[in-house]
């Protein structure tokens, strides 16, 4: 089953994390997501898909969007073969949804546990931060500290690391 951005605000609500949905037109990119800058207070972040090995082991890397991920630094900073980017096929089966809505908030979908969650140290630093709550014609404001909980709160324990 799917959640829908209402569906997680109820989570929200249950957990007691505050949260703000903004609307906007649809982003694809963060670099496109940048027109809501001006709309959607907190840190903008970005997040990556990617896949690593001949398992196919899956990550979820959540990091400030003005930052570049370089691949094989990363790989090597998280101690994995090299990384790909995951396709639109595996990313609805393992987090319902689609390309341009990848959000740790999807993790609520994946039943399995199959995604590797990595977080980026700095963008934590940040009191307020934002994301698309499954759809990318929307982004929710949480505090950094309540990302860590609701993502906890699944199961889940994110690695945290400075990613440059």
């Amino acid at each position: 089953m799917i959640t829908t951005p209402n569906q997680l605000f109820e989570i929200f609500n249950k957990l007691n994390i505050e949260y703000k949905n903004y609307t906007h037109k649809a982003v694809f990119s963060a670099k496109e997501a940048e027109h809501t800058y001006d709309i959607v207070p907190g840190h903008h972040c970005k997040n990556l898909f990617l896949i690593s090995g001949k398992k196919k082991d899956i990550y979820l890397i959540s990091m400030s969007a003005d930052k570049q991920a370089d691949l094989k630094t990363l790989s090597n900073k998280l101690e994995v073969k090299r990384f790909s980017f995951g396709n639109a096929e595996l990313l609805e089966l393992t987090l319902g949804i689609k390309p341009g809505s990848v959000t740790p908030f999807a993790l609520i979908n994946d039943k399995e546990k199959k995604a590797n969650v990595v977080l980026d140290a700095e963008m934590l630093k940040h009191e307020y931060v934002n994301f698309h709550p499954m759809i990318n014609t929307a982004s929710v404001v949480i505090k950094s500290s309540d990302l860590i909980k609701f993502i906890e709160s699944l199961g889940y324990k994110p690695t945290i690391i400075s990613i440059y």
